[in-house]
């Protein structure tokens, strides 16, 4: 387990970036396991410490082996110092300062910087905190952290879905759909609301054109399997299963763009080093056996307050169909890649037109 996005906002937020020993009050920057806080340290800042109060080795300061495991990087069990009075409490294995002398250090030095704070300042830090809340809520119910396994099974030549991925999309669109952002957050509502959009058009796309394949996964239904003899029919089917791969494939390229306008958005507004160890989510595809690839998508020339262009499945379907006539390809041959690319294309020049 490492130290999340909340854990990071309410240590560094509630300390106001400064060392926590009495007495002290050094003003602290961000560190990170990485070359660039190395530079900075080198250059003379002071680099913070996310000290843990209870070490989780066996051999380590104030050691507790009845304290849960899973809760040695929350907050409760850390307080933000300075190198030097990082080293001063664990010194001699923390004989000089025990668990309570740290949790009453950090409580005071909290007090102090809160009586420092106004009205205001205390509010928007407060629904910071929510807000950076909100977003490892976000994190759990997508399992973000499976992005790569979710993206690779959309984008597979028959596009499937296990049913935990189903089920979370369902849960994160519901979610979602009653979430308020704070307009003081600009790009956090900017960025979840178009989240938002592509997840409900992705979510709407499986349940129209999925269907369960066993008991864990749904999968692009494929109707020109099913029917008699009858050539016409089945090319007519079979062109519209490609179209709908063609779809799902440009939906899961929007889908990612989306989520990774997320990761900038909290970055902005709530957390400069928001994922900075993990980096943005990253898409998979291939059939795993011969190809595979993994690739980065960004809406990356967006400036905030920008509108993006709606999410009209109808419409892309009529440029995908257009597009493969022209060329004179099966609908899913073209690159989704550059078939997304296409479909931003032609809706700017449209919208420009109108």
């Amino acid at each position: 387990m490492s130290i999340g996005v909340v854990e990071r906002k309410l240590l560094w937020g509630r300390a106001n970036n400064l060392c926590a020993f009495p007495g002290c009050s050094q003003e602290l920057t961000i560190n990170l396991d990485d070359p660039e806080s190395r530079v900075l340290g080198e250059a003379g800042a002071v680099i913070g410490e996310e000290a843990h109060i209870r070490s989780g080795r066996v051999d380590g300061p104030r050691h507790d082996p009845e304290y849960p495991r899973d809760e040695i990087d929350t907050y409760g069990n850390l307080i933000l110092l300075c190198p030097t009075h990082h080293t001063m409490v664990d010194k001699d294995s923390g004989r000089g300062y025990s668990i309570e002398d740290l949790e009453q250090m950090r409580v005071d030095h909290e007090a102090a910087m809160r009586a420092t704070r106004s009205t205001a300042d205390e509010a928007r830090r407060r629904v910071a905190e929510r807000v950076a809340a909100s977003a490892k809520v976000w994190e759990d119910k997508m399992l973000v952290e499976e992005w790569q396994d979710l993206t690779f099974n959309l984008n597979y030549p028959i596009p499937l879905l296990p049913d935990r991925f189903r089920s979370a999309m369902l849960e994160t669109s519901e979610w979602l759909l009653a979430k308020d952002w704070p307009s003081d957050f600009p790009a956090i509502r900017e960025a979840f609301g178009r989240f938002r959009e592509a997840l409900d058009a992705i979510t709407a796309h499986i349940l129209e054109t999925f269907d369960r394949d066993g008991e864990q996964r749904w999968e692009l239904d494929r109707e020109y399997k099913r029917i008699g003899w009858n050539p016409e029919l089945y090319q007519e089917l079979s062109t519209k299963f490609q179209l709908e791969c063609a779809i799902t494939w440009c939906l899961t390229i929007e889908l990612t763009k989306a989520a990774n306008l997320v990761v900038r958005a909290v970055r902005e507004d709530i957390d400069p080093f928001y994922r900075f160890d993990e980096g943005v989510l990253l898409a998979r595809d291939g059939d795993g056996i011969i190809s595979m690839r993994i690739v980065r998508l960004e809406h990356e020339d967006h400036e905030w307050g920008e509108k993006l262009p709606v999410i009209d499945v109808e419409q892309w379907r009529a440029i995908i169909q257009a597009e493969a006539k022209e060329r004179s390809e099966r609908p899913d041959a073209i690159s989704p890649y550059e078939m997304a690319s296409i479909i931003d294309s032609r809706i700017s020049r449209q919208s420009r037109a109108e």
